[in-house]
């Protein structure tokens, strides 16, 4: 009688974990549902606030700055949370002893392929720049998760996940300066992996960017300007097959902050106010790793589809909207 009363007993909390775990995600899907239209409405907003009280002639910069913000916020929101916070790791930390976690650190370079209208020479022409970063993440096992079975285990572990990206390593032309991202998060363990099932996790994090800008503020033209905040929700599957592990899976960013735009004539300024623009991706990935001992080499590689085309924006050039774009990372790892 009394053992069966320890059971119940060691049995709630854990209950009460499962009911959490299944409220956060349900919390998560709902606040990364699709919002195409309002993608197209931030865009619009951004381009009548720079040309509100303006000829008729200001329409056209004004547009192109609100263009390329749109562009920036998507590339560099990519850029900012590509590979997610610890790449081509389907399984959580867990602890290494009860009640001693195990702890990751991950350090590497990611990247993503993105195109934006080139704002440097007046000729507005859709380009496609390689962007870099180099990223540090610590992660700790904070819970273990529940063993259901003789080869289940880690369901419903946590662990916590700090991270630093520098933006952008390789700046193009036009925009100045490097800002740093900071994300925060947890990941959420479906499944350990284990000799007979693979390693199934949820990763959640939210990140933040300092202001980039580009454009010459000193000089006639365009410039634009975007702080790009990121929030992730990411799924991977994966497997160790025999030295080598693979795993894939997908991310949905929801890409949120202001843009603003300033367009300079002959002396005549147009300016706008900050104006939100939001964007969401989606982004499938596969992934591989090789371990030695505590150590991990992975890699992954990403695929974004591009968003519908922007229409009826009145700019100069042929840049509509992002297209699809490529994300991946290199990277090297402690586990202790």
């Amino acid at each position: 009688m009394s053992g069966a009363t320890e059971g119940r007993g060691r049995g709630a909390p854990a209950d009460r974990k499962g009911g959490a775990h299944l409220g956060l995600l349900l919390l998560l899907a709902a606040l990364l549902s699709p919002g195409a239209h309002l993608e197209a409405q931030g865009v619009e907003s951004l381009r009548d606030a720079c040309a509100t009280g303006a000829s008729e002639s200001a329409l056209t910069p004004c547009a192109d700055g609100a263009l390329a913000a749109l562009g920036l916020q998507h590339g560099y929101g990519l850029l900012a949370a590509a590979a997610g916070p610890i790449p081509a790791s389907p399984s959580t930390a867990g602890n290494r002893l009860q009640g001693s976690p195990r702890w990751i650190f991950d350090a590497g370079v990611s990247w993503t392929s993105f195109n934006r209208p080139d704002l440097t020479d007046g000729q507005r022409r859709d380009r496609r720049s390689l962007q870099g970063a180099p990223r540090l993440t610590v992660a700790a096992g904070l819970f273990e998760g529940l063993s259901p079975g003789p080869t289940v285990g880690g369901v419903g572990a946590i662990d916590l996940v700090a991270e630093a990206r520098l933006l952008p390593v390789t700046a193009m032309d036009g925009l100045s300066g490097r800002v740093a991202s900071w994300g925060a998060g947890a990941r959420i363990g479906v499944v350990r992996e284990s000799f007979s099932l693979p390693g199934v996790t949820l990763s959640v994090m939210h990140r933040r960017t300092g202001t980039l800008r580009y454009g010459d503020p000193d000089a006639d033209g365009v410039q634009a300007r975007v702080a790009p905040n990121v929030t992730s929700l990411r799924t991977v599957v994966g497997k160790d097959l025999w030295e080598i592990g693979v795993s894939g899976g997908v991310q949905r960013d929801r890409i949120r902050g202001d843009g603003a735009v300033r367009v300079m004539d002959e002396g005549t300024e147009q300016r706008s106010g900050a104006v939100s623009l939001p964007a969401d991706r989606t982004t499938w990935f596969l992934a591989f790793n090789r371990t030695w001992v505590v150590t991990q080499f992975a890699a992954e590689l990403g695929w974004s589809p591009g968003p519908d085309p922007v229409g009826g924006m009145g700019g100069s050039g042929e840049f509509t909207g992002p297209a699809s774009a490529l994300t991946g990372t290199f990277t090297f790892r402690v586990i202790y």
